[in-house]
């Protein structure tokens, strides 16, 4: 397998798990994750899902530590740093996304089917994943909120057999929770917000205080498969015209275009913009803002004031200004860049596989006109056939009426 994962650990002693305790009037409270804004950042290699597992098993009790699927940028401070993955206001990107050949897949709150004991609901949950889960060797943790609120509540984790990035994971997730609910089923079967750079994969095992009991005896363990691999199986992309931030092509001018027009006709701000929204509509919403920063300074640092005072100038060069207005695109971007899933179902069967069912129908119904009606008539039988077209309808009734009446 090959792939490495990044371990974050709270800086000033957050709690990465829920903690479950008492109020002041004896009733039972559970306190949230701890709200940490800096931590450390380590990247462990693993090879094989018996690594992983081994590694999991050792974090599940250090309470400050976590998983994320981003790589740490390299000017980021590995002993402190927050979870950025664009520059903006807050400060420079400190994570990169990277293909991983590993997932971490989290069902929440479904329901609990009767007379399973406990290995038989780690089979039943890892069944209702697609089929080139099941046979496969997987990590299992109970969430910190099993047996808590109602419902089933796991973490399962599993290798895969390439790296995959973060993008087509949650094409994949989207379409299995597509099929979910086309299934007849409520909700999400899968929560496709790991599938994120920075989004936080929690690993400790929760905390019970003033005696109260864990309701889960076992919390996490390795389920054995025939195979230790997902050779996981991405749909097709919908391929969408790409636009930029605003929504409108800026394909035309270009980020030179639009960086020489900064100054003339069109002013300052709307040139500006179009100038990052062509950037990154070429680059991508992961592009680097300080190359685009750079040449808009250079641009309206030799632009024509065109009686614009020192002061307006100046504020067009500020940080603050170019900060703002670039994370607002690279965000606007990100979002254009997620793919949109079709709202049905992928079909499971070729055109010649339905044909052959559309010609056993019409046959048999065209066997069912050499009965003699049950009450004796001899009225000549009118048939309708409704289908769709290409479906073989005519193909088949040609072919049975040749077979039938010559």
């Amino acid at each position: 397998m090959g792939g490495g994962l990044t371990i974050l650990r709270s800086c000033s002693g957050k709690a990465a798990t829920k903690v479950f305790c008492l109020d002041h009037a004896g009733k039972e409270v559970s306190l949230p994750y701890g709200r940490e804004m800096y931590f450390s950042a380590q990247t462990v290699s693993v090879a094989s899902i018996y690594e992983l597992a081994s590694l999991l098993t050792s974090l599940e009790s250090d309470r400050l530590a976590f998983v994320v699927r981003g790589e740490l940028a390299p000017t980021a401070n590995s002993n402190r740093t927050r979870r950025l993955l664009h520059s903006g206001p807050k400060g420079e990107a400190t994570f990169l996304s990277s293909a991983r050949p590993w997932v971490m897949i989290d069902i929440d709150g479904i329901p609990r089917p009767p007379n399973l004991g406990h290995d038989g609901l780690i089979e039943y949950l890892i069944g209702l994943l697609p089929p080139e889960f099941q046979n496969v060797t997987c990590y299992w943790q109970w969430s910190s909120s099993q047996g808590r609120k109602p419902g089933l509540r796991i973490h399962l984790w599993f290798c895969l057999n390439r790296p995959i990035p973060d993008a087509d994971l949650k094409r994949w997730g989207n379409a299995v929770n597509a099929a979910w609910s086309d299934a007849g089923n409520s909700g999400k079967l899968i929560d496709t917000a790991l599938f994120n750079a920075v989004q936080a994969h929690y690993t400790a095992a929760p905390l019970f205080e003033d005696g109260i009991q864990d309701p889960v005896p076992r919390r996490s363990g390795l389920r054995h498969g025939q195979v230790d691999v997902v050779a996981l199986v991405l749909p097709e992309k919908v391929e969408r015209a790409r636009t930029d931030s605003a929504g409108s092509s800026h394909a035309g001018l270009g980020v030179q275009g639009h960086l020489d027009a900064i100054g003339g006709a069109r002013g300052f701000h709307e040139p500006i913009k179009a100038a990052i929204g062509a950037y990154y509509a070429l680059n991508g919403a992961n592009a680097n803002p300080d190359a685009i920063k750079s040449m808009l300074r250079h641009a309206i640092s030799n632009a024509d004031p065109n009686g614009r005072s020192a002061a307006d100038i100046e504020r067009y060069l500020s940080d603050r200004y170019l900060d703002d207005l670039i994370e607002w695109v690279a965000v606007r971007q990100a979002e254009a860049e997620e793919i949109v899933e079709p709202s049905w179902p992928l079909p499971t069967r070729g055109i010649q596989a339905i044909a052959a069912e559309v010609e056993l129908h019409i046959g048999a119904f065209a066997i069912s006109t050499l009965v003699k009606p049950a009450d004796g008539s001899n009225h000549p039988r009118q048939i309708g056939i409704i289908g769709d077209c290409a479906a073989g309808k005519t193909r088949a009734i040609i072919k049975w009426s040749h077979l039938l009446w010559g």
